[in-house]
């Protein structure tokens, strides 16, 4: 019997298909990677949380057949669903501090070496990020050096 399947967004559908057809192979345990896949999506923002769990319920549907989910119980697929996306959250990741590049600093030193003050100024302005490090850079080589 086939089932008619409705899905909200082409994304979702490409997803729906995707896990429909992995789970065919290996039925409950590939429900359950396949939840745990929706749920990075869910984490990242691919998808919502309501369009993922409808996505591996659909795809379930598809795969399994509505004979299948009523032997084992609509309640026992969404407990595998549910399994899932019962993920611990990922730690968040410490920003890592900001360097000026090799290229940065040496395209810097070409503009320093132009002359051109109003130049300099507008292609500083133009690396908020790096400036305060390029223009000590360039304090350091101007400063006289003691002997």
């Amino acid at each position: 019997m086939n089932t008619v399947i409705t899905i909200a967004s082409s994304t979702a559908a490409q997803f729906a298909v995707s896990a429909a057809m992995a789970i065919a192979d290996a039925p409950f345990a590939e429900l359950e990677n396949q939840s745990r896949d929706l749920s990075a999506m869910v984490a990242y923002g691919v998808l919502t949380k309501p369009e993922a769990v409808d996505v591996a319920y659909k795809a379930a549907l598809a795969a399994l057949g509505p004979g299948m989910v009523r032997y084992y119980g609509a309640d026992a697929i969404q407990e595998i669903i549910a399994a899932g996306f019962e993920m611990p959250k990922p730690k968040p990741v410490k920003p890592r501090r900001y360097y000026t590049s090799e290229s940065t600093e040496a395209a810097f030193w070409y503009v320093v070496g132009l002359n051109d003050e109003v130049y300099l100024t507008r292609w500083l302005a133009d690396h908020p990020q790096d400036a305060l490090h390029l223009k000590t850079l360039l304090e350091d080589r101007c400063r006289p050096k003691n002997s």
